[in-house]
Order: C-alpha cells, then sequence, then structure tokens
C-alpha cells in the first residue's frame, strides 16, 4: 500500500471509490453516526457515490485512514473550510471500523492530519466540532492539543434529549508545544 503519510499505526491514503460502500456502511451505522454531524441520517450508495466525486472535484484534503497492520481502512479524516485569510481549517474524522475504537488509532489519526495542516498547509489554526457526549472523542482532541473555545447549547437532539455542540481548537505553537514535527520531518526533509 502506498501511503501519502503515515505514523506508527496508521497511515493515509487518498479516498478510492472501490471504498464507497464501505463509507456508506460506516455512515449507516447507528453507532458510529451518532457522533457525526448526520446523526440519524441514512445515506445510499448514489449519496455516498456523490460525496466520493464531490471529493475528487474539490482541493480541500480528504483521506482513508488505514491501520498499517494489516492495510485496512477504518476511517475518514480531512480538513475542511478553508479561511486563507486568516489561515484555518476545520478539521473532521470518524473511524468507521468500530473493532478498532480504543486502541489509540484515533489520536494518531487526529496528531498526523492536524500536523499535515500545520507543516504541509502552513495552517496557523484549525477547529472542529464535536457533541459534548462524545467523551471519547474530547478526550482524544485534548490529548492532542486542542481546547474548548466555545459551544453551541443544546444544538443536537438525539433520543429525546439536548446535548451542546462543543467548539474546539488549537493554535500551531500550542499543537508543537506537545506534539512533534513527525510530517514535517518524515516527508517535508528540506523544511528541516
Amino acid at each position: 500500500m502506498k501511503y501519502i503519510f503515515k505514523g506508527s499505526k496508521v497511515g493515509f491514503t487518498e479516498p478510492k471509490k472501490e471504498y464507497v460502500g464501505l463509507y456508506k456502511d460506516w455512515f449507516n451505522d447507528l453507532e458510529v453516526n451518532q457522533f457525526t454531524s448526520a446523526c440519524g441520517a441514512v445515506l445510499t450508495r448514489q449519496e455516498e457515490e456523490d460525496w466520493y466525486q464531490a471529493q475528487a472535484e474539490n482541493d480541500e484534503p480528504i483521506f482513508t485512514i488505514h491501520y498499517l497492520v494489516d492495510d485496512k481502512p477504518i476511517g475518514n479524516c480531512g480538513l475542511h473550510n478553508f479561511n486563507r485569510g486568516s489561515d484555518h481549517a476545520e478539521m473532521g474524522i470518524v473511524l468507521g471500523e468500530k473493532d478498532y475504537w480504543n486502541r489509540g488509532l484515533g489520536t494518531e489519526a487526529v496528531r498526523l492530519i492536524t500536523d499535515y495542516g500545520f507543516a504541509a498547509l502552513s495552517l496557523h489554526a484549525i477547529s472542529l466540532w464535536v457533541k459534548s457526549f462524545n467523551h471519547r472523542a474530547i478526550r482524544v482532541y485534548e490529548k492532542v492539543g486542542y481546547q474548548e473555545s466555545g459551544r453551541v447549547r443544546d444544538f443536537y437532539r438525539v433520543d429525546g434529549e439536548h446535548h451542546d455542540q462543543v467548539l474546539m481548537d488549537v493554535l500551531r505553537g500550542e499543537f508543537y508545544e506537545i506534539n512533534e514535527h513527525a510530517v514535517r520531518d518524515q516527508y517535508l526533509t528540506g523544511l528541516k
């Protein structure tokens, strides 16, 4: 498998048309879906193919996350909604393969996509939105250096209960205070 970049546990490739059915299955699994912005929605294969085609025509970096031991695709992540005036983007991630949860793979993937945004794209800040009940994801983001910077109260209704939408962000300097320059050091050799 040829990876665009990788860490010790996960590697990133571009999205592949052959994975469209897999992507659809991830987002249609309610246990996975409850943590995404599509919460409760059921996607058709055509909708997922339309998403894939839109990504192919878009210049935003979207990646499939693979587990390096067996090259299995386990999720997607990317950077979206670029604001070049402020060097800011939003990060999104989903680990669709539940058998790979709680192994540190999400933490490494978040660290890598954030490092990529700062090192390869010269971003100054990266933010994300997370549901307040997604405690596992919030812990991952905090480990990598993200911190809560705002919230929209009672934004989501899940199973009859309202939950906040939490805004988290990290600045380049804050990120590199606790994380290595893995992408720069491994792939951008001219910048060392």
